[in-house]
């Protein structure tokens, strides 16, 4: 009987909020799940991960909504302990729970039907995981790592509010899940797989000793086949094969021979971040390694709620000169090996990162993109629901000034391998954008530039890849509130190769020019007083306007990209568009033409 009761409830809360399905829905500031347990022992019950509850989920966003059938866990890990629990959920077509359902959550992501719920219990930011997770993501697809993957073979992950049998929960993340869509793999293929380290004290871990193939042993199979399979057995095998190579090669073999076993990129990348962040539970336990061909193993981050040096408990903060070496896992045999053999390639990685993605700046724009995505109402409303979290005082400003105190430690210690190189910069440039940025929904760049000061005149130079077809799929140039104001390029959205470029707001220029034969957009912007003069792909190509800049414009140039969701008229999720800018250059002076067309030329032979 209860069954029917909780599908009448769900109906009259779906009327109520947004008149389901997909049109029309009400002003909501964040995400509601919730979650009704069909039967008893309900959710709230659950005691063990083995424990399993069906239920039905409602999911409400300005953008999106839905009610399913779903099971749900309790995650099985350390969050078992917490009393502010992380559940994993199973989307199923009906109540008979015989076949999953995909379901599209976010729009980037793709549909699928596993999800995780995660309170992030120790982490009063709640955005530790997911952010640390967002610049590691992007820094992996720069460097092609995980082309077919949502975050670039990282986690990804949206901050919602929780109610489990109408009992507020708090602030959740709604989260990409340990499968093989967060990989980019194949389930059915036998090579694509994804061990996860879950003892940190084996000697496996640190590849001091080969994975014995036993569940919860040292490694696990988190995508991949059963256990107590022949295939299981295969796979662990593949998995030891590259541990024996890194215990028994000499160093001449193990330098000349590591990308038959290890992605260089991957690893190096690993590295950087996790010294970075001052990950210290991730050089052993926690590390991923993902492979497509079993031979060639690609080490991943996964579980950054303790990044930024919050303790394993949350209840204290590790020194910001806290070296590597002292990491959990931090003695494993394959770090010391990477360190010793591949030094100067280390070094280089830490330095381009540093120019880019891996710096102050870029790190509190994800951050605060993320905490200005939750209302100060919901943040309220956590606090008095968990008065007495751990780790209340490790909040962003906390993590602002770690960053601060790392980032000199390192950039110190990886002087003493290879000293930062000279780069010859022209005085005026005021911003350079040294790697690719592909903007997400409610992700920026703050490049700190002032473009509005009154005196000033410049130069920017943009080469970027546009979205397809989707009006408005992509906004790159704005104020820090998007909204329209300032100096704007988007798609045209009429299906053909060309742009549009937008200025001061309101529509009051507007100027398309095709795509360049190499499939890049090139767009020169020359301000010169109250002059401003846009080029497109080449110099003759030009348009002007002469107008005062619109009201309420922001101080900063921001970099991004919004994201517009086509529904396809199936379940199984949206079509979506996005575009990556290639290079940014900003320099405060009003260039000549003759100069112009030099860095123009510059750009396309890069």
């Amino acid at each position: 009987m209860k069954k029917y009761w909780v599908i009448l409830l769900l109906c009259i809360m779906a009327a109520a909020i947004s008149s389901i399905p997909s049109v029309g829905y009400a002003a909501i500031d964040i995400p509601r799940v919730d979650l009704l347990s069909l039967e008893e022992p309900g959710i709230l019950d659950l005691a063990a991960a083995s424990d399993k509850a069906t239920a039905y989920i409602m999911y409400q966003s300005e953008e999106n909504g839905f009610i399913w059938p779903v099971t749900v866990s309790l995650a099985d890990d350390d969050t078992l302990g917490y009393e502010k629990k992380d559940y994993e959920i199973e989307i199923y077509r009906d109540d008979s729970f015989t076949e999953f359902q995909n379901v599209p959550v976010v729009e980037d992501w793709g549909a699928y039907s596993k999800y995780r719920l995660q309170a992030d219990y120790l982490d009063s930011t709640h955005g530790r995981n997911v952010v640390s997770a967002e610049a590691a993501g992007t820094i992996n697809s720069t460097y092609g790592l995980f082309p077919d993957s949502p975050n670039g073979g990282m986690t990804d992950g949206v901050p919602v509010e929780l109610y489990v049998d109408r009992e507020y929960r708090g602030i959740y993340t709604l989260n990409i899940t340990l499968d093989p869509w967060m990989f980019g793999m194949d389930a059915g293929n036998e090579n694509n797989i994804v061990m996860k380290a879950v003892n940190g004290w084996s000697d496996s871990v640190v590849f001091m000793a080969p994975a014995n193939g036993v569940k919860d042993a040292d490694w696990n199979i988190v995508v991949g086949p059963e256990y107590s399979t022949e295939a299981a057995a295969a796979a662990y095998e593949k998995l030891n094969r590259a541990i024996r190579f890194v215990m028994e090669s000499s160093d001449e073999d193990f330098r000349s021979h590591f990308a038959e076993y290890f992605d260089l990129d991957a690893s190096l990348n690993y590295y950087c971040l996790a010294a970075y962040f001052n990950a210290t539970g991730n050089m052993g336990r926690n590390m991923l390694l993902a492979t497509f061909d079993g031979n060639i193993w690609f080490p991943c981050l996964y579980n950054l709620d303790t990044s930024f040096g919050l303790f394993y408990n949350g209840e204290g903060i590790y020194s910001v000169s806290n070296p590597v070496e002292a990491f959990q896992g931090g003695n494993s045999l394959f770090w010391k090996r990477l360190v010793d053999n591949f030094s100067q390639e280390l070094a280089q990685r830490y330095w381009k990162m540093r120019q880019s993605f891996l710096k102050e700046s870029f790190i509190m724009g994800l951050f605060s993109a993320f905490n200005d995505s939750i209302p100060e109402e919901a943040w309220e409303h956590e606090r008095e629901t968990w008065p007495d979290v751990p780790g209340v005082e490790y909040d962003i400003e906390s993590v602002r000034e770690h960053i601060q105190g790392r980032e000199a430690y390192l950039d110190d210690f990886f002087t003493q391998i290879m000293p930062e190189p000279e780069r010859v910069v022209d005085p005026r440039l005021l911003f350079e954008l040294e790697l690719p940025f592909k903007g997400k929904n409610g992700t920026w760049l703050d490049t700190g530039v002032n473009l509005y000061a009154e005196d000033m005149d410049y130069t920017i130079f943009l080469k970027f890849k546009t979205g397809q077809q989707e009006p408005r799929s992509m906004v790159i140039l704005s104020d820090s509130n998007n909204n329209r104001h300032g100096l704007i390029i988007q798609t045209a959205g009429n299906g053909t190769d060309e742009y549009t470029a937008f200025f001061a707001g309101d529509n009051i220029y507007e100027a398309l020019y095709p795509l360049d034969a190499d499939g890049f957009a090139y767009v020169t912007i020359r301000k010169k007083g109250n002059d401003y003069t846009f080029f497109g792909n080449n110099i003759n190509d030009t348009r002007h306007i002469n107008s005062p800049v619109s009201t309420d414009i922001q101080t900063n140039l921001v970099l991004g990209a919004r994201i517009n969701p086509i529904w396809d008229g199936t379940m199984e999720g949206f079509d979506y568009y996005t575009g990556k800018i290639q290079r940014c250059l900003v320099y405060n002076e009003a260039m000549e033409n003759e100069e112009i067309e030099q860095i123009l030329s510059a750009l396309k032979t890069e």
